[in-house]
Parts: C-alpha cells; sequence; structure tokens
C-alpha cells in the first residue's frame, strides 16, 4: 500500500529502477510545486517533535537521541534549502517546462470529474 498518486508512485518506481537524473528532477519540481519551504519546514518539525515528545517511542527517552533527532531535522531543513536553490536556478534555465506537473495532473483529474459529475446531475435539481 501507498499513499502516493499513480503518477508519483510511476516516477518512484523509475527513479529507483533506472537511476535517472531525468525523473530526479521531476521528482524535484514535484516536492516544490506541492509544497513550500515553509510548509515543508513546519512538517517536519511535527514529525521530529512528535517523534520527541511520544511517551511510545523508547528511542526517545535518552538526551542524546533526542539532539539526533533534532540534528536530523535541521540538516534535513538544510537539504531541502539547498535542493531549493538548484530547483530555483534550473527553472530559470529553461524557458518551457519539458512536462505538465503531476500536481496539475492530478487538480486537472479532479476538475474534469466534478464536471463529468455535475451533468450527470437532473437538471432542475439544484
Amino acid at each position: 500500500m501507498h499513499s502516493l498518486p499513480d503518477i508519483l508512485e510511476n516516477m518512484k518506481q523509475n527513479l529507483l529502477s533506472k537511476r535517472s537524473k531525468k525523473t530526479a528532477w521531476k521528482i524535484i519540481k514535484e516536492y516544490f510545486s506541492f509544497f513550500g519551504l515553509e510548509t515543508i519546514r513546519e512538517e517536519l518539525w511535527i514529525l521530529t517533535k512528535g517523534a520527541i515528545t511520544n511517551d511510545l517511542v523508547d528511542q526517545s527517552e535518552k538526551g542524546e537521541d533526542r539532539y539526533d533527532l533534532i540534528f536530523h531535522y535541521e540538516f534535513l531543513v538544510l537539504f531541502t534549502d539547498a535542493v531549493n536553490v538548484l530547483n530555483d536556478k534550473r527553472k530559470k534555465k529553461q524557458k518551457q517546462p519539458d512536462y505538465l506537473p503531476a500536481s496539475n495532473k492530478i487538480k486537472s483529474q479532479k476538475n474534469e470529474a466534478k464536471i463529468t459529475a455535475a451533468a450527470r446531475e437532473p437538471k432542475g435539481s439544484a
């Protein structure tokens, strides 16, 4: 089971099997088209805070383990910032995107489903 939409799951499988630079850049573009930097930081902090403060997680009982989680959080934020800089610089170099972002495809599919559902409703039922 996975929570990724099929298009992103396919990118993941392609990346893992072919280790394609083009697929890696597509995934990076998709990630930043779905989430802004501030949202990424907030979500990472929520995950880190949950792990540190969760009574059921034995590993967070030691101070050193909590420090390691915070270090990993801060380094992951730094890594995300670095990837974002690379992505922004690459976008500026490219004039036209070579693909339609999956986020746009997913939004488009949702809109098409709404239109289709609305067309099926009997007229005057509103």
